[in-house]
């Protein structure tokens, strides 16, 4: 990617270790000013919806997921998504077999608000966990690893919308990244 590094001079000599950190302070951030804001004034004597269910599909490599978890003013939630994809395995004398493996990501985090204004709400969110979902090949024949999350979720009244972005790391190579996008109820 030529271009890139073209009009991102700064991180030529940067060998991935500030492009990870850098989605994880965003959101960290944007945590902070939400937690510093003020809760709305919601008086309405009608039942809140404090639980949700969500798909959670990610564009590239798993995608049937879902998301349930606990949402009022502050929330958490599990995640957890699956897919098909490959596993390699190196032999010395035959080279590199491919296998067919199954994709998967388990994830746990906190949801933070941003604004609430009447029955529009928008919160962020940062997660951790596992996953093993992308198709190259790493020394233990699988591609394993910490999986970070962050993203932020849209609701008004019972319907949500959430959508994140996702690194995977672990294996010694560099983060592997993934967008996931999810439509849900609130209950």
């Amino acid at each position: 990617m030529p271009g890139i590094i073209k009009f991102a001079p700064c991180f030529r000599n940067v060998r991935g270790g500030m492009k990870k950190l850098v989605p994880v302070l965003f959101f960290a951030l944007i945590s902070f000013f939400a937690a510093a804001q003020e809760s709305s004034d919601d008086s309405s004597t009608a039942k809140r919806p404090k639980y949700f269910f969500s798909t959670n599909s990610g564009v590239k490599s798993t995608p049937i997921g879902f998301r349930i978890g606990f949402l009022d003013r502050m929330g958490s939630y599990l995640g957890m998504r699956f897919g098909k994809g490959y596993k390699y395995e190196e032999n010395v004398r035959t080279g590199v077999r491919v296998s067919e493996a199954t994709l998967f990501a388990a994830n746990a985090g906190l949801i933070f608000p941003i604004t609430a204004k009447h029955d529009f709400k928008i919160h962020t969110f940062v997660g951790l966990g596992y996953g093993k979902w992308f198709s190259r090949p790493s020394q233990n024949g699988q591609t394993v690893g910490v999986e970070v999350e962050g993203g932020l979720m849209f609701s008004y009244r019972r319907f949500m919308l959430n959508a994140s972005g996702n690194l995977l790391t672990g294996d010694g190579k560099p983060a592997k990244k993934d967008f996931t996008l999810g439509v849900g109820l609130r209950f």
